[in-house]
């Protein structure tokens, strides 16, 4: 009786401890699920221009089947040409809207100055990043990331055209779409009473920015409002 006791109790034991170890891995695989599910891409867009400003920016976390927020060489969009013109980012927000989309508006919660970032999240499921801003003061410059690959890295960002206005950089608080100047300079240091570059040509297509000319016609200033280079500068963390 004494060996059937001691029996039983040996065999508890075992039971018990075969227990506690699947409990400690379901508990792993539940920690492991629930930090899958919450896991996320983390972007990072910085301005590293000398006295530009970004308007909100609309950010897509999507898949490689919802295209092109513009193409090279082709007429912009209506939607193209209210961010690029006015900093309006609904119109385009809206084409995204009905497809599997994370869409993430104005994350910096208003303008992005020169040297400032802001960061945000895209769900890990998504594949592709689209990005766009208007560039102030321009006629209608934008910066933007276009349909690409969600990876790890840093890419360099730059001045984009949308070819909708004649760059004629003259400041008349416009920014509807064909509503011709430059709505506005948040650096305050642009002339308001420049008559604007007589002989600048709406261009007609999406091309790389020429970036500011300046000049006595011009309201602004090359060497405070224009830029080098990149305009913006694109961190994605996995």
């Amino acid at each position: 009786m004494k060996k059937v006791l001691l029996m039983a109790a040996f065999l508890l034991s075992v039971s018990m401890v075969g227990c506690d170890r699947a409990k400690s891995t379901y508990e792993k695989v539940k920690f492991w699920e629930k930090d899958k599910k919450s896991d996320a891409v983390e972007v990072t867009v910085t301005n590293i221009t000398p006295g530009a400003f970004l308007t909100p920016i609309l950010a897509v976390g999507h898949s490689d089947e919802q295209g092109n927020m513009f193409e090279y060489g082709s007429p912009a969009s209506a939607q193209l040409q209210a961010v690029a013109e006015g900093g309006n980012i609904e119109p385009i927000a809206g084409t995204f809207i009905a497809t599997d989309s994370q869409i993430v508006k104005d994350p910096n919660g208003g303008l992005l100055g020169p040297g400032e970032s802001t960061t945000f999240k895209i769900d890990h499921r998504y594949t592709r990043l689209s990005l766009i801003a208007m560039i102030l003061p321009t006629n209608d410059g934008f910066v933007a990331a276009n349909n690409i690959i969600i990876r790890e890295g840093t890419q360099e960002l730059y001045a984009i055209d949308a070819g909708t206005e004649a760059n004629d950089e003259r400041i008349t608080g416009g920014g509807a779409p064909n509503l011709p100047g430059i709505p506005a300079d948040p650096s305050g240091q642009a002339v308001a009473e420049a008559t604007g570059i007589a002989s600048a040509a709406i261009e007609g297509k999406v091309d790389r920015h020429p970036g500011v000319s300046g000049g006595e016609a011009s309201a602004l200033n090359p060497q405070i409002h224009g830029w080098t280079g990149a305009v913006a500068v694109l961190v994605i963390e996995m």
